[in-house]
Formats: C-alpha cells, sequence, structure tokens
C-alpha cells in the first residue's frame, strides 16, 4: 500500500485542501514528502485572514491526477504562516478513489450575467435579485458549464463560499429569466494574468427538468465543439 501511494503522490496534477468535511476547497500544492506526513503549500492568491486551518483539524486532501481523483483525511500535524500558508498532515493509510467529475462538461465562450453576491441562501430568487443588481461578465475565454455547476471568469475576485445568482437564459430557449443559486467553490488568479480569475460554482437547490436541460444542453454543446474541431481540421 506504500508504495502504491508513493506511485499516486508521484503523478499528482493539482491539490485541493479542505476543513473538517467542509464543502469549500483550497488549492495547494505538494511541498514536501515524509515518510510520517506531507507538506502542503497553500496557493498566494488566498486572502490568510480568511483561512481557518488549525492544527489537530481533520483535513480532506483531494490528490488529482489524469485518471481520477483520490482523496484521505487525516489530521494536520504543523501549520507555517508565512509567505504562503504551509500545512502538514498525516501521511495517509488509505485512499479513496473516484472520478474527477460527477457531471460531463463542455466549454462554452460567452458573456454571462451574475447578479447579487447574497450570504443568505435561504433567500428565493425573487428577494436576491430584487434590487436589479448584477454584474456583466464579458468572458473572451472558456466558460466550462455541467449539470453540477458553472466556471467563468472575472476581472474581481469573489471569496469562496458566496452565493451567487447565474442567468441560465442561454441553456434552451424555452427558458426565458432561468436564473440558478450557485455557491462559489474556488476563485484562483490565472497565470500569467495581472487582474483575470477563475471562478467555480456548484449549483444549488437545482430543480431536476434545469438539471436534464442543462445536461443536454452540455452534450449538444460537445457535439457542437466537436463538429467545430473536425472542420478546423480538414
Amino acid at each position: 500500500m506504500v508504495d502504491k501511494i508513493k506511485a499516486v503522490l508521484d503523478k499528482v496534477l493539482s491539490v485541493e485542501l479542505s476543513r473538517n468535511n467542509e464543502s469549500i476547497f483550497y488549492k495547494a500544492n505538494i511541498k514536501l514528502i515524509m515518510n510520517s506526513e506531507i507538506d502542503f503549500s497553500l496557493s498566494e492568491e488566498y486572502d490568510k485572514t480568511s483561512l481557518h486551518f488549525q492544527k489537530d483539524d481533520d483535513i480532506t486532501v483531494k490528490l488529482k491526477t489524469e485518471e481520477c481523483c483520490y482523496v484521505f483525511q487525516e489530521k494536520c500535524t504543523y501549520i507555517k504562516n508565512g509567505h504562503l500558508i504551509t500545512l502538514s498532515v498525516r501521511s495517509p493509510h488509505r485512499l479513496l478513489r473516484e472520478q474527477n467529475r460527477k457531471f460531463v462538461r463542455a466549454s462554452l465562450e460567452r458573456p454571462i450575467t451574475i447578479f447579487t453576491v447574497e450570504k443568505n441562501k435561504k433567500k428565493t430568487i425573487a428577494e436576491l435579485t430584487a434590487n436589479n443588481f448584477s454584474i456583466q461578465i464579458n468572458t473572451f475565454k472558456t466558460i466550462d458549464i455541467s449539470g453540477g455547476g458553472l466556471a467563468f471568469y472575472s476581472n474581481s475576485y469573489i471569496k469562496p463560499g458566496a452565493y451567487i445568482i447565474i442567468n441560465l437564459d442561454f441553456i434552451s430557449l424555452d427558458n426565458d429569466k432561468c436564473r440558478q443559486k450557485a455557491k462559489v467553490m474556488r476563485c484562483s488568479k490565472v497565470k500569467n494574468s495581472k487582474d483575470l480569475y477563475s471562478i467555480g460554482t456548484e449549483f444549488i437547490d437545482i430543480a431536476f427538468p434545469v438539471r436534464e436541460k442543462i445536461n443536454r444542453f452540455v452534450f449538444a454543446q460537445i457535439r457542437k465543439n466537436a463538429k467545430k474541431k473536425a472542420e478546423q481540421k480538414t
């Protein structure tokens, strides 16, 4: 088992950490692998004052490889708050294998509208958008969408854990004013870009018919993208 875990660690492409089974994961990198523990450094884009990792916390670690995702949970043994936050986590005795994604995703380039950032997720969409405040995102890079959530690019930072409303009118011609609540799960600065953030969201309280329409849209978009790519080769 030790050799298998070491083989997985050698293939890791990205790491995400979460505290005490919370749903928000933070991007990190493997800093040092030891027999008894692994050191992780958290990405520098995070606000250190909003991170509440403590020694002896149960830390959930997601290790993403090209093939799949491996998960384990162990105690945090040490924290160093320097230029980058370093977390030491006990080495795992076993890894749980998961698929990288629960939902199929499709790439998409289009402008989207994001409505009110709101902490109280119990409010209805009508209440959340009553003030007519919105942010128009003119996207010039890829957006990913799936039945589970949507990723987009923004010129402003949105704190993980915030609740937003996403305009999904584009998923179906009969979905006029289709607005879906979502939770920001990650906000990472895009490499080699001064003021661009990659934001990943998860849909909250989504109705089954809406999820099905999104899934149909995703598969249609995948076929469209594949056809466009084939045409470019000819």
